[in-house]
């Protein structure tokens, strides 16, 4: 009986070995290693290849309803589809809609999971000066 213990146990350490290997193996063969361009201010649109690059100028441009760019601590995130969803109201989001919205996001939301996990669901690229 001892040996049928010991005999599963090492069947288990080797299986529990190659999953771990295996995700690991899944994490480092994402990277693309592509450099992160530099978008114009006319250029607005993205691709999920690639990491765009905006400014204060850019999400100026979209301070509405119907496109709602928000810059939240150097990230930039397209608002438009969480407006209606907001748990406390499109009035919210809307007041930040064009504009660097870091201080409202911190003192309403600030270290909380659950909003820092949906709002990154929405990112779209990084804030440049």
């Amino acid at each position: 009986m001892n040996k049928k213990i010991i005999v599963s146990a090492i069947v288990i350490v080797f299986v529990l070995v190659a999953v771990l290997l295996s995700l690991k193996n899944q994490k480092s063969s994402s990277y693309t290693g592509q450099a992160i361009p530099v978008v114009s201010n006319t250029q607005t649109s993205t691709t999920t290849t690639e990491a765009q690059v905006y400014t204060l100028a850019d999400v100026a441009k979209h301070a509405s309803a119907t496109s709602c760019w928000v810059a939240v601590r150097a990230r930039v995130y397209d608002l438009t589809p969480w407006i209606a969803e907001h748990p406390g109201g499109e009035s919210a989001i809307l007041s930040m809609c064009g504009r660097d919205g870091t201080q409202d996001f911190m003192d309403q939301h600030g270290g909380q999971g659950r909003p820092e996990r949906e709002l990154v669901k929405y990112n779209i690229g990084t804030l440049v000066q």
